[in-house]
């Protein structure tokens, strides 16, 4: 069972991470767009460290034609097979490991 207080900072990093990707997609280059984009991948980083994956993807608000970013916060199941757990964990220590490693 999940812990709610990580829970609950798991959403909030989730929504930060969706504002900083939008913003970078709204406002070109420069520094405050470079420092959006440290933030957002500091961001995933914290919520990939509790093991939830990360996904984003962008897209085009179909009402306001304003491009937007779009966040999946994956929550690995409890009860993975043996085969599944070992694909998970690869995964988890290759990104701990990515995480570790200088600029």
């Amino acid at each position: 069972m999940s812990d709610p207080q990580i829970e609950e900072r798991i959403r909030a990093l989730g929504t930060e991470l969706q504002e900083r990707l939008t913003y970078c997609l709204t406002h070109g280059e420069g520094p405050e767009h470079d420092a959006a984009m440290q933030r957002a991948k500091d961001i995933r980083d914290e919520i990939e460290s509790y093991g939830y994956p990360v996904l984003w993807q962008f897209s085009t608000d179909s009402v306001t034609l304003e491009p937007r970013a779009d966040i999946t916060i994956l929550q690995v199941k409890e009860d993975l097979t043996p085969e599944l757990q070992a694909i998970y964990d690869t995964w988890f220590f290759e990104r701990a490991a990515r995480r570790k490693r200088p600029a």
